[in-house]
């Protein structure tokens, strides 16, 4: 009979990978910077950003930017208010506030890397899952669940 992992199950009831500080850095310095997006977008995908409103305002921003709009809290507001996801997102108060308390010169690169790095981590935490799943269900051979694993770890 196999003993309870202490250890394990604490792991299992931590938040996973994320900087909110810095996913609210980035917002933050394209309001303050527009120049910024262009940057934001090489590094990052929407779905790199763990907070779901941040996640949202991200994507208002590039649709404003395809657009050729100005960056501001009131076109975000706007973009926002078209898909009905103001208040979702915490609404206009939350928007404005985006830039309280940052530096005026926001160093984007880095803040993306770690934002880009903890969602890397989340993704091996989600194939990491996956494969302990399917290793315990034990429905396909252990050469198939290998390759499975390989794929899941390597996409």
């Amino acid at each position: 009979m196999a003993t309870p992992d202490p250890a394990r199950e604490q792991s299992l009831e931590r938040a996973l990978p994320n900087s909110a500080e810095a996913e609210r850095a980035i917002l933050g310095g394209v309001v303050l910077d527009n120049g910024l997006i262009s940057q934001a977008i090489e590094l990052l995908r929407p779905e790199d950003f763990y907070v779901p409103s941040h996640r949202r305002i991200f994507m208002a921003m590039i649709g404003l930017f395809e657009r050729g709009a100005e960056i501001d809290p009131i076109l975000i507001d706007e973009e926002l208010k078209k898909e009905n996801a103001l208040e979702s997102v915490g609404g206009i108060s939350f928007i404005t506030n985006l830039t309280y308390g940052l530096p005026h010169s926001t160093n984007i690169a880095h803040y993306a890397k770690v934002v880009r790095g903890k969602s890397m981590l989340r993704q091996l935490i989600k194939a990491s899952n996956k494969i302990t799943q399917e290793a315990l269900e034990q429905e396909d051979e252990p050469e198939i669940i290998l390759d499975h694993a390989e794929q899941a770890i390597f996409q």
